[in-house]
């Protein structure tokens, strides 16, 4: 396992290290960005296959609740710029 890892390990640096040097910094966001949604959603999805998931509908309120109060900072962190340097 520690090969494996050390192996992935080495794999996802040289990924991250080499677009930035090259001008393009938005690809190694874009790699970390979709390495960790595909990772997450390969184990969820593999444990779920195997165990199903359950979960108390209080706990899914608030974490559905704290995702849209981040997907709205996000929105604004995103916007606001824009409308400021008109």
């Amino acid at each position: 396992m520690t090969v494996v890892a050390l192996g992935e390990s080495l794999e996802e640096t040289a990924r991250m290290v080499v677009p930035p040097r090259r001008g393009h910094p938005e690809i190694a966001w874009g790699n970390v960005v979709g390495t960790v949604i595909v990772l997450l959603a390969l184990n969820l999805g593999l444990i779920a296959l195997a165990r199903p998931l359950t979960a108390d509908p209080l706990v899914l309120r608030l974490h559905a609740g704290c995702l849209l109060v981040l997907l709205y900072l996000l929105y604004l962190a995103l916007t606001l710029p824009h409308l400021w340097a008109r």
